[in-house]
């Protein structure tokens, strides 16, 4: 599968190569090493589990279900989900790519960003194969399902978040992504973009009304947000809606070594930005 074209600024540096040459200069790795654990897949097998794991951070069964026959789906508002287990066989590796990564259906059609391409369009080359051989692995069932229509989701389209996909993508590209950090936090810049960007935004400035900028993480004890991503529970009260969602059944995925390189990339973002 051909290599696309990555929009982290510093997907070059890997997170653990901390270890400094002879010269003194930090080593410059390949950009595939950016991934999250387990990306180092020998096999089919360990390939679809790795697939499994980055679908569930990724919410692909969270909007389009369990068998990704998608329906009605939602947090708070409602709305058509497509049954993407009846769609995925029409399409070749490209238009899959063009619609996941780019945000344009296969007849040409921009999907609306509550397919977040801006999103996916981050993830390394495993990563990202791995969930396209996951998400394939469905055999077609169900039925089909209506159009999106963002009308359905007046509470947040009128927060101006619900937008046309390519121009996510573009808007994620142009504006370089989360702030860069250097090789320590490199790996949770990673995970930060491809789990956090959906709801806070390409640079996690947040969205008036809707989402908060993390920069909000400075103020929060570190075991406190660990809790928060690990099973949703709650800073200043227990449910915090949306976030919780996310927390317990999204970023309950992350790894331990994971969830602590996303902590310390968003302390340490924070911290840069309060300076």
């Amino acid at each position: 599968m051909k290599k696309c074209v990555a929009l982290l600024v510093s997907a070059s540096l890997c997170a653990c190569a901390q270890e400094t040459s002879k010269s003194g200069e930090v080593p410059v790795v390949e950009e595939d090493s950016l991934s999250f654990d387990g990306a180092d897949y020998a096999d089919e097998a360990g390939k679809l589990a790795h697939g499994e794991r980055v679908a569930s951070m990724m919410g692909c069964r969270g909007c389009h279900g369990a068998e990704l026959q998608g329906g009605q789906t939602g947090v708070g508002v409602t709305f058509d989900a497509p049954n993407l287990s009846l769609l995925l066989p029409d399409y070749s590796e490209i238009e899959l790519e063009k619609a996941l990564r780019g945000g344009v259906a296969r007849d040409g059609r921009a999907l609306w960003s509550i397919m977040p391409s801006a999103m996916y369009s981050n993830l390394s080359p495993a990563d990202y194969e791995a969930l396209v051989a996951y998400v394939r692995s469905f055999p077609p069932g169900g039925e089909a399902q209506p159009a999106f229509d963002p009308a359905s989701m007046k509470r947040i389209a009128s927060l101006d978040v619900i937008k046309k996909a390519p121009a996510e993508v573009m808007h994620a590209r142009e504006s370089g992504g989360p702030l860069s950090l250097g090789n320590a936090t490199a790996k949770g810049r990673y995970i930060a973009t491809t789990s956090c960007t959906e709801c806070h935004g390409a640079q996690l400035e947040g969205f008036e009304g809707f989402s908060p900028n993390l920069d909000i993480a400075g103020s929060i004890e570190r075991g406190k947000l660990e809790r928060l991503l690990t099973d949703g529970t709650g800073i200043s009260r227990p449910d915090l809606g949306l976030m919780s969602v996310m927390g317990k059944f999204r970023f309950s995925q992350l790894t331990e070594a994971e969830r602590e390189a996303l902590v310390d990339y968003l302390l340490a973002r924070a911290d840069a930005n309060t300076q």
